[in-house]
């Protein structure tokens, strides 16, 4: 007497399809959830080594600020700076360029008609920064090349009257992790050298 192969039936195998599909459907978003919070923790340990760049600036500039050329379209008017945050704490950086780029850096939804302008067709801020972080235009523009430690105290102050650890030195351009207003969506380095996110 013949052996009998018993195969799978059509409905088996269908079943099979489905429950595969249902698992992949599951476990896709927390899978893009667990990539997106790796490069947030990637984008927060480069700000650290940008914080760290920016000690060491201190260190050799006596404890002044740097006094940089924010605004890539904006052409300085004689006697403002041409160097870029970037190009400052270059000496001070051993990730070079990769220490910048955060790997979660979209452009979206700019209403900046400036910005808007000069980005039209970059995906990146990055590319047209050379940066994914900002430095901040505050401390920049009314305190560079000032003492940092002076400038921190008057920022504490009024009409600012932020502390160090509530006061950002650079900060991702966009909420680059989730939505705006949501928790862990930015990345900020605050004057107190910690890493975190605005509360």
């Amino acid at each position: 007497m013949g052996r009998l192969y018993r195969g799978f039936t059509l409905i088996e195998l269908l079943v099979v399809i489905g429950i595969i599909g249902m698992l992949i459907a599951i476990l896709m978003p927390a899978l893009a959830r667990t990539r997106e919070s790796s490069r947030r923790v990637a984008c927060a340990s480069n700000l650290r080594q940008v914080g760290n760049a920016l000690r060491m600036y201190f260190n050799d500039s006596k404890d002044r600020l740097p006094f940089v050329k924010q605004l890539p379209w904006v052409t300085p008017a004689v006697g403002e700076p041409t160097e870029t945050i970037v190009q400052a704490l270059e000496p001070f950086l051993r990730g070079g360029e990769g220490v910048w780029l955060c790997r979660s850096d979209r452009v979206r939804g700019i209403d900046d008609a400036a910005l808007l302008a000069l980005m039209p067709t970059a995906e990146r801020y990055y590319d047209v920064f050379d940066a994914s972080y900002q430095y901040n235009p505050f401390l920049n523009a009314f305190n560079g090349g000032e003492s940092y430690l002076k400038a921190i105290e008057k920022m504490s102050g009024p009409p600012f009257s932020m502390p160090p650890q509530r006061m950002w030195v650079f900060h991702e351009f966009a909420p680059f992790h989730g939505k705006p207003g949501q928790p862990g969506s930015s990345n900020y380095l605050f004057a107190d050298w910690h890493v975190g996110d605005i509360e």
